[in-house]
């Protein structure tokens, strides 16, 4: 699991775009107009071998430690490709709930080879973007 500090604007650590702010608004960062940094967690992952054993939900627990008593943060963000049912069903029983979702869009300059490949074949990922209060 990877915990970083991302702007709150609906973007994901990478190039690829994503969902607006919940109040359906995309901010832009500008200078002197950035959005606040957020605690945002991301590559979560757990060896096949390994699932269904709660290790999932012990990284994800960590990491809301982490930002809600070490780095003093009362919301933690992240985005969840929603035909990830295993991934979707862990955040939903913690108490994440959707702010916005999106289909990533991979025609956009700066995805990856795979992701443009993926979306030529009508497989881009419809991603959920969700807050959990801690």
């Amino acid at each position: 699991a990877e915990l970083v500090l991302h702007p709150t604007d609906g973007t994901m650590p990478s190039n690829l775009d994503a969902p607006p702010l919940e109040d359906g608004s995309r901010q832009h960062s500008r200078a002197g107009n950035r959005p606040p940094l957020r605690p945002y967690l991301c590559n979560v992952a757990v060896d096949r071998r390994f699932r269904r054993r709660g290790l999932g939900v012990r990284l994800v627990r960590a990491c809301e430690a982490l930002a809600q008593f070490q780095w003093r943060y009362s919301a933690i963000y992240l985005h969840v490709d929603k035909s990830n049912r295993g991934a979707l069903e862990l955040y939903q029983q913690r108490g994440y709930q959707p702010v916005a979702s999106a289909v990533v869009d991979t025609g956009e300059s700066g995805t990856s080879q795979l992701e443009r490949l993926l979306g030529g074949f009508g497989l881009a990922p419809e991603m959920l973007y969700m807050r959990h209060q801690l």
